[in-house]
């Protein structure tokens, strides 16, 4: 589930309680899941927890900017719909301070760090272990 993140907009909170309900729910059906497939190994990777960490602390992951895209125009969040990241819109000097691409997909960055999130078990349900390593 996609996470959105602007605090003094009460809308964006909204769409922020929705995804933790809807997270919830969906936790609740891949329990009921796990139960009767018991053989399958089903792993929920939590994207709203794991992204919610840099845009709660950017600067505890090296980001400048959450809200604002890197790739984009228009005034406040270099942002606009009808003219999404081009060879015709604004690129930043540096992606990696940014959390956020073009308004709707992450830097390679925020990915980044979100995988490492998974990958090291923080952010997965049941824990994903890393592979047993060779001797």
């Amino acid at each position: 589930m996609m996470c959105f993140y602007h605090l003094q907009q009460a809308n964006v909170i909204k769409f922020n309680e929705f995804a933790v309900y809807y997270n919830s729910y969906l936790q609740d059906a891949l329990q009921k899941l796990r139960r009767q497939q018991p053989q399958a190994k089903i792993i929920y990777a939590d994207y709203y927890n794991s992204a919610m960490g840099f845009f709660r602390n950017p600067p505890i992951f090296g980001f400048e900017s959450v809200v604002k895209a890197c790739c984009g125009v228009g005034e406040p969040y270099n942002f606009n719909l009808t003219l999404m990241c081009s060879a015709a819109t604004n690129v930043c000097k540096d992606p990696s301070t940014y959390a956020n691409w073009d308004g709707i997909h992450l830097t390679e960055k925020a990915y980044e760090w979100m995988a490492h999130g998974f990958l090291n078990g923080l952010f997965t349900y049941p824990w994903l272990k890393p592979p047993m390593l060779c001797h």
